[in-house]
């Protein structure tokens, strides 16, 4: 099984979070992507929001990580998320971002909404919901159970 290592951001305005969505899959997540070797994290989301979104913003706070393990076709995949708090004046939850990737949406989400949308990774649900912008308290969650290692 190989290890993903993803970045992604954290984006809140008046307690909505910005969600991304893939055009036919059952599930959401924040917005990011695949780490490039020998990239750092910082630059990796900034190179990622510009791909995505087209805008340029600023990479704060490292906010925590959390690993994900699901069965994917009979195997299991296996991803560690890294997330940062991410600020920009483009990112407004009244006006939705328009992807400049023709398979990607983006919606603004309050976390009561988070089940609804199968906002992946899981535990993401409750530590967004719990999450105060400019905390400096780092979080660490998994989805990863005995027998799955």
């Amino acid at each position: 099984m190989e290890i993903e290592l993803i970045v992604r951001a954290v984006i809140e305005d008046r307690g909505h979070f910005l969600i991304a969505h893939t055009n036919g899959a059952s599930n959401t997540y924040l917005p990011g992507g695949h780490v490039e070797a020998g990239e750092g994290l910082k630059y990796a989301l900034a190179r990622e929001l510009v791909e995505e979104l087209g805008v340029e913003s600023e990479i704060g706070m490292y906010l925590g990580t959390v690993e994900h393990v699901w069965e994917d076709g009979g195997g299991h995949s296996h991803e560690v998320n890294h997330l940062f708090e991410v600020t920009s004046p483009e990112f407004r939850n009244d006006h939705p971002p328009q992807s400049l990737e023709d398979h990607n949406e983006f919606l603004w989400l309050a976390p009561n909404k988070f089940d609804e949308h199968n906002l992946q990774p899981k535990p993401l649900r409750q530590l967004l919901a719990d999450w105060e912008p400019g905390s400096q308290t780092a979080g660490f969650a998994s989805t990863i159970e005995p027998g799955l290692e």
